[in-house]
């Protein structure tokens, strides 16, 4: 998603600073541009890059398929013609979660992936819709015995301030 041959399939905006996972992060939001092309460019979603590193802390994103479903629920959620339809039976969309938790040589490697099924359903209470949301199913997938080799990298990273050095 952020390789710089994918950047022009995508766009990005910056969100206000917050705190991810104890450390003080910037949000960049990202959609795709048109062209959409399956499995290249069709992901929406936010990631958050550590302010002292400039590393990945988290990402939350959505495949296009499933940010349709998504707010399909949210607008029939907002409309006010009668239910039917999909509506009755609701929508089934899937979210996804990486945390960068693990730091070796200036490097951050996911620690934890979430991916989190939701059905979503419309009820009415007092006379107005109410989002139902349940977990269809959450599958989480944790990573923690990295091992590296003696090979080196093609570009090596530097920390702000300082020449590489070898």
């Amino acid at each position: 998603l952020f390789d710089q041959a994918h950047q022009p399939g995508h766009r990005y905006s910056l969100g206000k600073e917050t705190t991810i996972m104890g450390r003080a992060a910037l949000p960049i939001s990202f959609e795709p541009v048109e062209p959409i092309e399956q499995d290249v460019n069709d992901w929406f979603g936010t990631l958050w890059v550590d302010l002292g590193t400039s590393q990945p802390l988290r990402v939350e994103a959505m495949k296009l398929v499933e940010r349709e479903k998504e707010q399909a629920f949210q607008a029939a959620l907002a409309s006010t013609a009668p239910i039917k339809g999909a509506a009755r039976e609701g929508w089934i969309f899937a979210r996804v979660a990486t945390e960068f938790t693990h730091e070796v040589n200036a490097m951050r490697f996911p620690g934890k992936i979430t991916v989190t099924g939701t059905h979503g359903k419309i009820r009415i209470r007092k006379g107005k819709r109410v989002p139902d949301e349940r977990p269809l199913f959450t599958v989480t997938q944790l990573y923690s015995d990295y091992r590296f080799f003696g090979v080196k990298a093609e570009e090596a990273l530097r920390k702000p301030g300082r020449e590489n050095r070898d």
